[in-house]
C-alpha cells in the first residue's frame, strides 16, 4: 500500500467509490442503478491557484464528473444526458469528515507530468499557468493521529485511512449530502442513493501489515450512524501493528474485446505466471506486437483459439495471440513445461488452421477435427501443430504432456475413419461418436497410440491425466449401456435414461492403451451426469469432479454433502469422488452444491489429496466463513450464477474453504491450477461489468458480450496470512495451513501441513511472538518466538507427508494474535537421521 512507511506504522483503509453499472441491477436495498454512470473517474487532481472558488484545494476531472477536495471533505459531481437535447440531469454527493481538523496541510504527491494554464478574460496579469497536477492529495492530520490519501487509480476513486498506533478507527464519521439515504448491501459494500442511482462503496477487506510486509487480516467493517453518516467498525486489531483494507485478490483482470470471450483452460508455471486458452471473437482483442498470429481470422460471430501469457503479479500479458483459420476454432485445453512452452487442444473448422511441416496431419481430413499445437515460450511462433481427425466431426477437449514432450488428447470422434493404431483397446467406432484418447510423440508427428473408448450411443472424453509412468486416466460422460466397463468396478451398470441421458464415466489405461486397467460409469438416474475434471496420484489414486442433474448419484456415508440440493432435475450440483488404485472403491464421493444450478469444471488436487474445485453457483452454495466473497451477487433469475472456487479435504467430509468469486450478472470459472505454495490461479467467464479486479491489472473493465477473467487468490480465510519461508528437506516448499477460520471458541480448528517429510514425527510450536527474518537452529529457519508464552504440539505427518493438527479455540481470546510453525525430523528419502526440515510459518488472527 503506497504511502505506508515501515518505520511509522499505520492504518490503511483502501475503499472504492464506484459509480453503479450502467446496467440496471437491483441491490439489496431495492436501489436501481442508473444508466451510463459507470465512466472512467478523474486521472489527475489538479492544483487550486485561484481559478476556482477559494474553499476548493484540489479538483480531478474526466468527462461529466468532476471531484472537488475541499479542507474538510470533497464532492463528486455526476452529470448525464436527460433525454432533452442539450440538457443534462446532475447530481452532486458531498462527504464531510466530521469533526476533522480543517486547518491541517493538505498537499498533492506524486506529480503528474505537465502543467495546467487557465486563460481566461482579456487580462494576462489575472491568467494563471503552470498550474501542477499530482496522482494523490494527502490530507495531513484530518483527525489527531490520522491521515487521509485521496487517488484515482485504474477507474477508481480511492481514499486511504492512515492512522497511527493506538488510535481507534472508530473516531471517524463521515456525513453524506446531496443524497437521498444510505443502505448496507448483503456482501458490506455501502450504497449511497443519489437522483441518478448509486454511488457504491466496496467492503473493506482488512489486514495489518507487519514488519516484514506480511498480511494478517482483521475484521473491518462499514456501520451506519445514521441516516446519511457511516463510520468503520475494526474488530481484532493489535493497535501496535500497520493495518490495510483492501479488496483482497493477489490480482483479477478481465481479458477480452468488443465481442464474445471465453477462458476454457489454465497452466501455471514455476514461475507463477499463467497460461490461458479460449475461444474469442473480438476483432480487438488484446494481442501483443510479436505474437504468432495478430489477427482475427474466424470473422466476428465465429472465433478463433487465443492463447495469453500473464505474468505473475497480473499486471502484464507477457504475450497474447490468435490461434485459427477462416472459420470456427475452439480453444479447450492447455498444459505447458517450465519454459513456458504451451500446449494446446480444441477443435478447428477451418481448411487453413495453421499446421507445421512433418506434422502427422498438416491438411484438414474432415468437416471438424480436434487439434494438437505447441506454441513457443514468448508466443511469437508454431514449434509444432497438427490437425486429428477423420472425415466427419471430432474434436480435442483436454491435453497432458510429460516431460520428454510426448502429449496426450482427449475428446471425441464422429469419424469411423479416425486414425487409431493396431493393438488398441477398442480399434472400430460403435455409436454416433466415442471417447478418443489418442497419444503423440513430442513432434506431434507420429502416433504412440489412439483408441476409441466407448459404446452404441454417445460418449464424449473431457478430461485427461498422465502419471510418470505413462498409465492415464481419462474422464467425461457416456450415453451407452454398453460402455466397456470392467468386472469389479465401481459401477458397472448404466443409471441414466436410455436414448438422451448420460452417465459420468472414469477410466484407466495402461501406457500404450492396449488394456483397461479398469473402467467405471458414475452416474444417477437423471439425464445428465458428467466428469468436468481429473487428477491421480502416482499411487494410481483417481480424483474426478464434475455435474450431476441426478439425486440419487452415488455418495458415501460421511462424505461432506449426501443429499442433492440442486432441487429440480433442471438444476444441478457438483460432485467430486474419489476412487481407490483399483477403481473398484469410491474413498469418497460427495455432492457440492446449493440450491440453485452448481457445476464443477475445474480440478487441482494437491499431494495431500486436498481437492480444490472450481466452476458456477448459483444462491446457497456452502460458502465458509471468512471466504473472499460469502454472499452471491449474480442474477436471482432462474439460472444465474457467480463462479465459485471450493476446497475439500483429503478425506471428502469437510470443506476448508469456499467462496463465490463475480459479479452482478453472470460467471462461471472454468479451470484451476493450484501452485506448490497453495495459491490458486482460476480462470473462466463473464458478463458481468462489475467482476472484482485488482489495481494495475491490464484490463479493467468489460468491453464486449463477454470476457475471459484470470484470477490468482491465496485460499486462506479472514484471519490467517503467511509468511517466511520453508526449509524444505525434499525439494519442494512445506506449507502451513488451516482448516477454517479461526474463531472464538471453535472446538474443531486444525492445522494443516502439506510436503512435509513422509511418515515422521515432528511438532507445532505456536508463540505469542515471531521473529519476521527468523532464527537458526537444527539447521532450519524459525519465525515463532520461544522468548514468548509458547507451546508445542507433537504431530506426525502420513504417507504422503501431510499432517493435519487439532488446536481448539477457547472462548474469550477474540482479537489474540498468535503465530504458527511445523518442525519436522527428516526420513532417510529427506536428509536422515539428525537432520531437520520446517514449514513457512502463519499468523493467526482470532475473529
Amino acid at each position: 500500500m503506497n504511502g505506508i512507511p515501515r518505520t511509522a506504522p499505520r492504518l490503511a483503509a483502501v475503499l472504492f467509490l464506484i459509480l453503479a453499472g450502467s446496467a440496471p441491477a437491483q441491490t439489496d436495498s431495492g436501489l436501481s442503478s442508473a444508466d451510463g454512470l459507470l465512466g472512467n473517474l478523474p486521472v489527475a487532481f489538479v492544483e487550486n491557484r485561484g481559478q476556482w472558488d477559494e474553499t476548493v484545494r484540489f479538483r480531478a476531472r474526466r468527462g461529466s464528473q468532476t471531484l472537488w477536495l475541499l479542507r474538510d471533505g470533497w464532492t463528486l459531481s455526476l452529470k448525464r444526458a436527460s433525454g432533452k437535447k442539450d440538457l443534462m440531469d446532475g447530481a452532486a454527493v458531498r462527504m464531510v469528515f466530521e469533526g476533522a481538523r480543517t486547518q491541517g496541510r493538505i498537499f498533492g504527491a506524486s506529480k503528474r507530468p505537465g502543467r495546467r494554464h487557465y486563460l481566461s478574460g482579456n487580462d494576462a496579469a489575472k491568467w494563471i499557468t503552470d498550474v501542477p497536477a499530482y496522482s494523490k492529495v494527502r490530507y495531513a492530520s484530518l483527525y489527531e493521529g490520522i491521515d487521509v490519501v485521496v487517488r484515482e487509480k485504474d477507474g477508481h476513486f480511492e481514499y486511504d485511512l492512515l492512522i497511527t498506533p493506538n488510535i481507534d478507527a472508530g473516531i471517524v464519521s463521515v456525513r453524506c449530502e446531496g443524497i437521498e439515504g444510505l443502505a448496507l448491501a448483503t456482501d458490506g459494500s455501502l450504497i449511497l442513493k443519489t437522483p441518478l442511482g448509486a454511488v457504491i462503496q466496496k467492503p473493506p477487506v482488512t489486514w495489518e501489515s507487519g514488519p516484514d510486509g506480511e498480511r494478517i487480516p482483521v475484521t473491518c467493517r462499514h456501520v451506519l450512524l445514521g441516516e446519511r453518516r457511516f463510520g468503520f467498525s475494526v474488530e481484532g486489531r493489535d493497535l501496535s501493528r500497520p493495518m490495510v483494507i483492501d479488496p483482497g485478490l493477489i490480482y483479477s483482470t478481465y481479458v477480452g474485446g468488443n465481442g464474445a470471450d471465453n477462458g476454457m483452460a489454465v497452466a501455471v508455471l514455476p514461475s507463477g505466471e499463467a497460461i490461458v486458452v479460449g475461444t474469442t471473437d473480438s476483432s480487438d482483442f488484446p494481442v501483443t506486437p510479436g505474437a504468432f498470429q495478430i489477427s482475427l481470422k474466424g470473422t466476428m460471430g465465429v472465433g478463433d483459439a487465443f492463447v495469453v501469457r500473464l505474468d505473475a503479479r497480473g499486471t502484464r500479458l507477457v504475450y497474447a495471440t490468435y490461434l485459427g483459420g477462416a472459420f470456427a476454432d475452439l480453444g479447450r485445453g492447455v498444459t505447458a513445461d517450465a519454459a513456458g512452452v504451451a500446449t494446446i487442444t480444441g477443435q478447428s473448422f477451418s481448411p487453413d488452421f495453421p499446421t507445421t511441416k512433418g506434422a502427422f496431419q498438416t491438411q484438414a481430413p474432415g468437416r471438424g477435427d480436434a487439434f494438437v499445437a505447441r506454441l513457443s515460450a514468448d508466443g511469437s511462433k508454431l514449434i509444432h501443430s497438427t490437425y486429428l481427425g477423420g472425415t466427419k466431426t471430432d474434436q480435442g477437449n483436454a491435453v497432458a504432456v510429460d516431460s520428454s514432450g510426448v502429449t496426450t488428447v482427449t475428446g471425441y470422434a464422429q469419424s469411423t475413419d479416425f486414425p487409431i493404431t493396431p493393438g488398441a483397446i477398442q480399434t472400430t467406432q460403435k455409436g454416433f461418436y466415442n471417447v478418443f484418447l489418442t497419444r503423440l510423440d513430442a513432434t506431434l508427428s507420429t502416433l504412440v497410440f489412439s483408441t476409441y473408448l466407448g459404446g452404441t450411443k454417445y460418449d464424449i472424453g473431457r478430461a485427461v491425466y498422465v502419471d510418470a509412468t505413462g498409465i492415464t486416466a481419462v474422464g467425461g460422460q457416456t450415453g451407452s449401456p454398453d460402455f466397456p466397463v470392467t468386472p469389479g468396478a465401481f459401477q458397472t451398470k448404466y443409471a441414466g435414461p436410455l436414448g438422451f441421458g448420460t452417465d459420468a464415466f472414469v477410466a484407466v489405461v495402461n501406457r500404450y492403451a492396449t488394456k483397461l486397467l479398469y473402467c467405471t460409469y458414475l452416474g444417477g438416474s437423471s439425464s445428465m451426469d458428467s466428469v468436468g475434471a481429473i487428477h491421480m496420484t502416482g499411487g494410481g489414486t483417481v480424483t474426478a469432479t464434475g455435474y450431476t442433474l441426478s439425486w440419487d448419484f452415488p455418495t458415501t456415508p460421511g462424505a461432506f454433502q449426501t443429499v442433492f440440493r440442486g432441487g429440480t432435475n433442471i438444476r444441478g450440483d457438483g460432485f467430486v469422488t474419489r476412487f481407490d488404485p483399483t477403481g473398484s472403491k469410491a474413498l469418497y464421493s460427495t455432492f457440492l452444491g446449493g440450491s440453485g444450478p452448481d457445476d464443477a469444471l475445474g480440478l487441482s488436487v494437491n499431494s495431500a489429496g486436498t481437492a480444490t474445485v472450481v466452476g458456477s453457483a448459483g444462491q446457497g452454495f456452502p460458502v465458509t466463513a471468512g471466504a473472499y466473497q460469502t454472499t452471491f451477487k449474480g442474477p436471482s433469475t432462474f439460472g444465474g450464477t457467480d463462479g465459485f472456487i471450493a476446497r475439500l479435504n483429503p478425506a471428502g467430509n469437510a470443506l476448508h474453504y469456499a467462496t463465490y468469486i463475480g459479479g452482478s450478472l453472470n460467471d462461471s470459472a472454468a479451470a484451476v491450477v493450484v501452485d506448490p505454495n497453495e495459491v490458486a490461479t482460476v480462470t473462466g467467464l463473464t458478463t458481468s461489468t462489475d467482476f472484482p479486479t485488482t489495481p494495475g491489472a491490464p484490463q479493467l473493465s468489460l468491453k464486449g458480450r463477454s470476457s475471459t477473467i484470470i484470477a490468482r487468490l491465496d485460499l486462506l480465510p479472514t484471519g490467517a496470512a503467511r509468511f517466511g519461508t520453508s526449509t524444505p528437506a525434499c525439494g519442494g516448499p512445506i506449507v502451513i495451513g488451516v482448516t477454517r477460520m479461526a474463531s472464538s471458541p471453535d472446538p474443531n480448528f486444525a492445522f494443516t501441513c502439506i510436503e512435509a517429510p513422509p511418515s515422521t514425527t515432528g511438532y507445532l510450536a505456536l508463540s505469542l511472538g515471531k521473529i519476521p527474518s527468523g532464527f537458526q537452529v537444527l539447521g532450519v529457519t524459525l519465525y515463532v518466538d520461544p522468548a514468548t508464552p509458547h507451546i508445542v504440539i507433537p504431530d506426525g505427518t502420513n504417507s504422503v507427508g501431510y499432517a493435519e493438527t487439532p488446536v481448539p479455540i477457547p472462548p474469550g481470546i477474540r482479537g489474540v494474535q498468535f503465530h504458527c510453525q511445523y518442525l519436522w525430523a527428516n526420513t532417510p528419502q529427506c536428509g536422515g537421521a539428525g537432520k531437520f526440515s520446517a514449514s513457512n510459518a502463519i499468523s493467526i488472527t482470532v475473529q
